[in-house]
């Protein structure tokens, strides 16, 4: 396996390397326009004058954000790429999608207008943050059909709508290939991960169990929160809190499951307690920072093996062994103890964008995630990613905590073209991360321009292969 890995890398590095040599074209005139694109909410085009990328179509979008003005689509444009950058219309309705075939109808169009475009011959989707789940769910759904996002292994099946007509023919478009940008694993495995255990009782969500609070002095968080913890500060939890806390995490999960398909059940027999076509449905201290391993620097750390690294010292090269993060903590009490941390959502959106299943004893390690069912759920980028067979890009950043996530992703696609790199210290957005510079004792501009190396690699990556 190793060999392999390294073969594969090496010649990538070669490719890669020679082209980084002249950099992206220099001075390229990109013109800006909005269009209009069915299915979202504002789209941009960014178009770069007679260049020979000129030819590559990328279409960007996130399902709950703003990302018509992205800076991955100004940069990869300043290198010559045709860039279709979209606002969603669910952006900042993060709660309101049931799963991301809700958003299919809209990555459609933008396939469809990148392809209509004169001189396009390739047309790529992009997918940064919860925008590579999406986006992978589109690949894997047009290269397997609707029969795979309605296997009797999800929790709710996906709703056709959008997928296929009346004929049940698809109407998703095949792309040439696949970025993901340090990559989420998927709604349901971040709303699985945040969900608080020390809220015993969803009435009374400010009475905390003590033996289960992530933020107590006494379970190794250093502060109180009956002091009013200190926020982001670095934890270290012993063995038993852990495994404490896990099962605790996974059992409450496992009840909001199990509340939400009663509710479902009911509302698929025709009784007349429920609405028929969904219901309401709130799980207070799901969306916080209850996250162990957003305080514990020493959980989910690490990658397994070594991949490309995409150096502060501008080489780029294999590692000589596994990638290890240098974040810093996030983990918040007073994001935790709000109201804000309530997802108020409906039954059908619970259960197919936010709830998964596990298949064994959940915990996190420092390398890796284990217990989890990425088959349960249809937003699973690591279930997507065995059905995709395009050549895929995974950047991910050595400043965020998405470096093993990102590597489960690379080891479960069928793809035979595959490519995971780390840049090192930039965060989720792309950025240098120059707190995390300064906590190590460096300058904090030690990581230098994150960007810049990191839209180079995904220069390089595309102008090898198209």
């Amino acid at each position: 396996m190793l060999a392999t890995l390294m073969r594969s890398s090496a010649a990538i590095l070669a490719t890669a390397a020679g082209l980084l040599l002249s950099g992206p074209a220099s001075a390229v005139s990109v013109t800006t326009s909005v269009v209009t694109i069915s299915g979202t909410y504002k789209t941009v085009l960014y178009k770069p004058d007679s260049n020979p990328n000129a030819h590559v179509g990328i279409f960007v979008m996130h399902p709950s954000s703003s990302y018509s003005g992205f800076a991955g689509c100004s940069q990869l444009a300043s290198r010559g790429f045709t860039m279709l950058c979209a606002d969603s219309t669910f952006t900042n309705r993060q709660f309101d999608y049931r799963g991301y075939e809700d958003h299919a109808a809209a990555i459609t169009a933008g396939i469809t207008f990148l392809r209509g475009q004169p001189g396009i011959t390739k047309v790529l989707i992009f997918g940064h943050s919860m925008g590579a789940p999406m986006m992978s769910f589109y690949a894997w759904a047009q290269e397997n059909g609707i029969g795979a996002c309605q296997d009797s292994r999800r929790l709710l099946p996906c709703d056709s709508t959008n997928l296929v007509d009346a004929n049940n023919v698809s109407k998703l478009q095949p792309v040439d290939g696949v970025l993901l940008f340090d990559a989420h694993l998927g709604d349901a495995l971040a709303t699985y991960t945040y969900v608080d255990p020390a809220i015993k009782d969803p009435d009374q969500p400010g009475l905390r169990d003590p033996a289960l609070d992530m933020f107590s002095a006494k379970n190794g968080y250093p502060g109180d929160t009956a002091a009013g913890s200190p926020t982001f500060k670095s934890a270290q939890y012993d063995d038993r809190f852990k495994e404490r806390f896990f099962q605790a995490q996974a059992d409450r999960n496992e009840d909001v499951l199990r509340s939400a398909q009663r509710i479902y059940e009911e509302m698929q027999r025709g009784s007349r307690r429920v609405y028929q076509d969904d219901m309401p449905f709130e799980v207070p201290g799901s969306n916080g920072a209850a996250r162990l391993w957003q305080a514990d620097l020493s959980l989910v750390k690490c990658t397994k093996r070594p991949h490309i690294f995409l150096s502060h010292d501008g080489s780029t090269n294999l590692s000589p062994g596994p990638i290890c993060s240098v974040r810093i903590p996030s983990a918040s009490f007073a994001g935790d103890n709000s109201f804000a941390s309530d997802i108020h959502s409906s039954v059908k959106v619970w259960l197919g964008a936010h709830a998964l299943r596990t298949n064994g004893r959940y915990e996190q390690t420092v390398d890796d995630i284990k217990g989890i069912d990425y088959t349960s759920t249809n937003t699973s980028s690591v279930l997507h990613a065995s059905g995709i067979s395009k050549p895929v890009l995974i950047v991910a950043n050595g400043g965020h905590y998405f470096l093993r996530p990102d590597e489960l992703i690379l080891d479960a696609l069928k793809s035979a073209d595959k490519t995971l790199a780390i840049e090192e210290g930039a965060v989720h957005g792309g950025g240098p991360c120059s707190a995390c510079a300064q906590a190590l004792g460096l300058p904090p501009t030690f990581y230098g321009d994150t960007q810049k190396r990191t839209y180079d690699f995904m220069a390089a990556w595309l102008q090898a292969r198209y």
